[in-house]
């Protein structure tokens, strides 16, 4: 029974008491502020079901499976029903889940999520997903959008097992929330901490790391992660210095940015997911935003590419401008020619010495799902027209992708020599028709919510960051030489390029600068 009813009791115990606690009881159960203190005592890891009868009386019913149970006569998983939409999923006398519905929009999870609150909502506090699953049933993969479930448009799952929550949306709405035991899950099947593991954000305090530096360097951390005390760290491990560290692209850019070559007065297209352009690491960088997106909420995606182009800690071009063109989650083929045809018509009305000289699509366009239909416009046709218009694409598709990943020696990476094509934990391999631009390790910056910022330490970086980087190259290489075109920056990448003794082609900034100063129009 509620604090209120039972104050009520306590007064008086007329008949009319009675009846007027029952009117409270069938109405209300409780004021919203009572009963928001009086649920928030229901521990989803420690309370048994007597606790909550003891806590908010009696439900008013239990079901399981489309069945009602009396409480003489209940199976071994149930849910206790309670006014306002409640529900209390218990297995084996103890509280599993507690569910809050759509007549609860008095309850509020962290700091202002409740019912009705929009995907961006949530995503602003709890971070944006991971991943983003379109169109099909919901599963179970943590941080993970199921949008639009089944194809029935704007319904959304997301959980967080770090946070003990799992949402559920319609019309990208939160209908319901469910607090679940996603800590103990998570803890469950993932006991310790394994190479090449993900630890953003992620309480790891209570792991021995001590004497396992060849594990810490597999990692992905950023600044809000939870590191074990000094004695359980590898000797010498600081992860902020490891962040700050890998900022550096490498390969002298920072020399060359020191000299003044920094892409100063050079026009840079990108098509990628959306941005927060207050984003200090780019802030002021950002020359045009165009936002095609559907759900306003943010990806790492945007950030990392932004900053690995222009960003003052991480970029190549720390001064070149950014005519960035944001599109959907998953997009298809023909949202990316949508993006490039704005980008293109935004260049029609900039001036001659601002015109944009390349874009940067870190994707395969057209290659994959999403593909235009027989007779529509292809991506191809896009770029063609693009180029028409004197601008470069650089993608990672097979007609544009001469861009592939490898990676710097961390402990020397200015030294072009020390470079290995592909990702550190694999095989490398070579092809002499790419050129081979370093990713790992790499520190991008992060959004946290929708204003909030962070920066990430990712000791395998994302394969398609190679594009940034070379567009960031191509961008010096124009600062010096405007009149260069497209294909010939192209041709000086691979002339100034590093050979490797098995032929892979490694890109060489400070040749490249080099002989672009020198180079006369062909």
């Amino acid at each position: 029974m509620s604090v209120c009813v039972r104050k009520l009791i306590g007064r008086r115990r007329s008949g009319l008491a009675l009846m007027l606690c029952t009117v409270v009881w069938n109405s209300y159960f409780a004021c919203a502020a009572e009963m928001r203190d009086l649920i928030g005592q229901v521990n989803v890891y420690s309370t048994t079901a007597k606790e909550v009868i003891e806590l908010l009386g009696e439900p008013l019913e239990y079901v399981w499976g489309g069945r009602t149970f009396t409480k003489d006569n209940l199976p071994g998983v149930y849910i206790m029903t309670y006014p306002e939409k409640i529900h209390i999923v218990i297995v084996r006398g103890k509280v599993n889940e507690v569910r809050f519905q759509r007549e609860s929009e008095w309850y509020v999870f962290g700091e202002n999520i409740r019912i009705g609150s929009s995907l961006e909502d949530v995503f602003e506090e709890l971070g944006a997903p991971k991943a983003i699953v379109e169109n099909e049933p919901y599963g179970q993969r943590d941080r993970t959008l199921y949008r639009n479930i089944a194809g029935r448009e704007g319904e959304c799952y997301y959980r967080c097992a770090d946070r003990d929550v799992r949402f559920f949306f319609k019309e990208n709405r939160v209908i319901a929330i469910y607090l679940w035991q996603g800590r103990k899950v998570g803890a469950r099947r993932r006991p310790g901490v394994s190479k090449y593991a993900d630890v953003r954000a992620r309480d790891i305090r209570n792991i021995d790391l001590s004497g396992k530096l060849g594990l810490v360097s597999t990692l992905t951390f950023n600044g809000r992660t939870l590191w074990p005390a000094k004695e359980k760290l590898p000797e010498g491990f600081d992860p902020q210095a490891w962040i700050e560290a890998a900022m550096n692209p490498g390969l002298k850019i920072r020399t060359l940015n020191s000299e003044g070559i920094t892409g100063k007065g050079v026009s840079i297209g990108v098509i990628g997911y959306g941005l927060n352009t207050g984003h200090p690491e780019f802030a002021g960088r950002i020359a045009w935003y165009c936002d095609l997106t559907v759900v306003k909420y943010l990806r790492q995606d945007g950030a990392a590419i932004a900053g690995l182009l222009v960003g003052g800690n991480c970029g190549v071009a720390p001064q070149a401008d950014l005519y960035y063109c944001a599109i959907k989650t998953n997009p298809s083929e023909s949202d990316y020619i949508e993006a490039l045809a704005r980008l293109i018509e935004k260049n029609k009305s900039l001036p001659a010495e601002r015109k944009i000289r390349v874009v940067c699509v870190p994707a395969a366009p057209g290659d994959g799902k999403g593909k235009s239909k027989p007779g529509q416009e292809t991506w191809n046709d896009a770029c063609v027209a693009a180029e028409q218009a004197g601008i470069l694409i650089i993608d990672g598709t097979h007609r544009h992708g001469i861009i592939r990943q490898c990676t710097y020696d961390p402990a020397a990476p200015d030294d072009v020599s020390g470079c290995i094509p592909g990702a550190p934990d694999r095989t490398p391999i070579s092809s002499p028709q790419n050129i081979y631009v370093p990713t790992s390790p790499r520190t991008v910056p992060e959004h946290v919510g929708k204003e909030g910022y962070d920066y990430a330490y990712y000791s395998r970086g994302e394969p398609s960051w190679s594009i940034p980087y070379c567009v960031g190259v191509l961008a010096l290489g124009w600062q010096l030489k405007p009149e260069l075109t497209g294909e010939e920056m192209i041709a000086l990448l691979y002339e100034t390029a590093y050979v490797t003794a098995d032929g892979a082609k490694i890109i060489y900034p400070l040749m490249f600068v080099t002989e672009a100063a020198k180079t006369e129009r062909r």
